[in-house]
């Protein structure tokens, strides 16, 4: 099976990948043709988040190169209702890391919103 190491494949310039393996600096991926695709791991446009085995993404290129652009998925991420208050420092951090990336939402903010900290 060919890999396409940022040349090739998407003809429209995008193409629609799920995440096969991720190793330290790329993720191997598969479009619905079986062409796999080499993506780099540092490069994500639109702050897109970190992709995870079994994910579908659509790959856009930039600079040459295909880059994790959007994920697709229909799921929610987990709600966290536990009070804030009386949490040790370190639960905090790790909650605020979560939501950052949105693997968590906490239970009456703006879904808008990312970030563990409340800027305004």
């Amino acid at each position: 099976m060919p890999r396409q190491q940022g040349m090739g494949g998407g003809a429209f310039g995008f193409v629609k990948v799920r995440v096969m393996s991720i190793g330290d600096t790329h993720a191997l991926t598969l479009d619905d043709n079986g062409s796999q695709y080499d993506v780099p791991l540092a490069m994500r446009t639109g702050g897109a988040g970190h992709p995870r085995v079994g994910q579908t993404w659509i790959l856009t290129k930039v600079a040459g190169k295909w880059t994790f652009t959007t994920l697709i998925d229909k799921r929610k991420a987990p709600v966290i209702t536990a009070p804030r208050d009386g949490a040790d420092p370190l639960t905090v951090q790790i909650l605020d890391v979560l939501l950052y990336y949105g693997l968590v939402e906490e239970e009456g903010r703006s879904q808008g919103r990312r970030g563990g900290q409340n800027h305004g």
